[in-house]
């Protein structure tokens, strides 16, 4: 059986959007970072502590780490409870997107009677995930009724638990109908076209779809054509009739003066921003490699802080010059953070009153974020110098 899944659950949110990525990605290495190590690192030992038969015990995780994984066992544990749990399996995925043998693997499945729960850990602080129509747990929800059938599930519950980023699991109830509909309608038609990428590079162009979802775990960003084009479009310059009077011709490569480019140029901020990063790795892995890059070079940045290269020798040798701690040692007060882990309750609660927390910095989001918009202060005439638009425009 082929384990390995070209239109993989976990990569769905990305062909789903751009079925031209899959073609496009196909001879690019998936290469790790710290990230996605240490997202390993945690997956393996929550799976372990839920059945220490999947592995051997492992080692290796900060108090931090701990918590993450706890907050994610214990919910796991509790859902579990009288219900059928299967954790790391793995679930048939080809049946819906053609690619024989393919498979996925659910964090956890819990079955209780005809309800199936698909629980999905994501050990991220960035990236809030949400369980409403999620493409890689749809998935395994329908690998695993298509594994399953005398599980006779009629209800079904998506849910992430994102412990760096909310304390409670975030949850999602469908039904098996529901996604059988959504299969057919998006899932198996997106999957033809990805595999037809596959086939022949003829419509590669035509299905290459960037957006700030589709393209942000993409390895395709430094090499797409259609996120080449789609970031280069936002230099090119107005039409003549559609000019600001305060625009020159010197200053009209810059597009967001009007509030529909300006909309426009902060919806492809986040493409542009995975476009420049993507660039500059791909860079910085051809002159690694040796390879030119015409007009660079590699170089070594600031180096880092001075620090003690064995502490306790270090030590030593400043006592023996009978120095006072207070030289020798720097000693702060600890966080609120790290005494609200340490204090009991009743302790903790005379310190309370004693806590001030400064507001979050201002930054500007789309109108679907679930924030509160945030009101703009009255400006007062004589807060800000004027300035002479001779100078140009900022």
């Amino acid at each position: 059986m082929n384990n390995h899944a070209l239109l993989s659950p976990s990569g769905a949110e990305r062909w789903i959007l751009c079925p031209g990525s899959i073609a496009l990605t196909k001879d690019i290495p998936d290469i790790s970072s710290p990230y996605a190590e240490e997202g390993t690192l945690l997956h393996a030992h929550s799976a372990h502590r839920l059945n220490p038969a999947l592995s051997a015990p492992i080692a290796g995780l900060d108090e931090e780490q701990e918590s993450v994984v706890a907050a994610y066992v214990a919910f796991v544990t509790e859902l579990s409870s009288g219900a059928v749990c299967l954790v790391e399996q793995r679930v048939s995925v080809g049946h819906w997107t053609g690619e024989e043998g393919a498979e996925g693997t659910a964090d956890a499945l819990a079955q209780k009677g005809n309800h199936l729960w698909v629980v999905d850990f994501k050990a991220g602080r960035g990236v809030a995930v949400s369980p409403e129509d999620n493409p890689q747990l749809m998935m395994y929800a329908l690998g695993a009724l298509h594994d399953h059938p005398e599980w006779e599930i009629e209800d079904v519950t998506l849910a992430i638990h994102q412990p760096r980023i909310s304390s409670e699991p975030l949850r999602w109830a469908t039904t098996v109908s529901d996604l059988e509909d959504w299969a057919e309608r998006v899932l198996k038609p997106k999957a033809e076209l990805a595999m037809l990428c596959m086939v022949t590079l003829e419509p590669l162009k035509e299905y290459l779809h960037p957006s700030e979802e589709a393209c942000r775990f993409c390895r395709g960003k430094a090499s797409c054509p259609a996120l080449n084009a789609e970031v280069m479009a936002m230099f090119e310059p107005y039409p003549g009739e559609s000019l600001p009077t305060n625009v020159t011709a010197e200053t009209k490569l810059i597009p967001a003066y009007l509030p529909g480019d300006l909309a426009k140029a902060m919806t492809l901020a986040p493409l542009m921003e995975h476009w420049i990063k993507a660039i500059r790795a791909r860079a910085e892995e051809e002159l690694l490699a040796g390879r030119e890059v015409p007009g660079f070079k590699l170089v070594r940045g600031r180096r880092g802080p001075r620090q003690w290269s064995d502490t306790a020798l270090t030590e030593a040798r400043l006592k023996k010059m009978r120095l006072k701690a207070d030289v020798i040692y720097d000693r702060k007060l600890a966080s609120p953070t790290t005494l609200a882990k340490k204090l009991g309750p009743r302790r903790w609660k005379t310190l309370e009153g004693l806590i001030v927390q400064s507001e979050g910095s201002l930054s500007v989001a789309p109108v679907s974020d679930k924030r509160p918009a945030v009101a703009p202060a009255i400006v007062c005439e004589g807060d800000f110098t004027p300035v002479d638009p001779a100078e140009g425009l900022i």
